[in-house]
């Protein structure tokens, strides 16, 4: 699943999150696991581009 904005289906909140923003030569990658369900970016992308990327995660992990 690449796409956080389709997780969770129910429209709730995940239970279990892992979250591993990287910083590497080429950008950043961003990797999650939601309840099992893997979602992240399959690229390097810019430092602003992983920082709308979380913010797309935020209201699925936060209660």
């Amino acid at each position: 699943m690449s796409d956080p904005t389709t997780y969770p289906p129910d429209g709730g909140k995940a239970e279990h999150v892992v979250v591993l923003v990287v910083r590497g030569r080429d950008g950043v990658t961003v990797h999650a696991v939601l309840d099992g369900q893997q979602c992240g970016t399959p690229s390097p992308i810019t430092e602003r581009a992983a920082s709308r990327y979380l913010r797309v995660l935020l209201p699925w992990i936060t209660r």
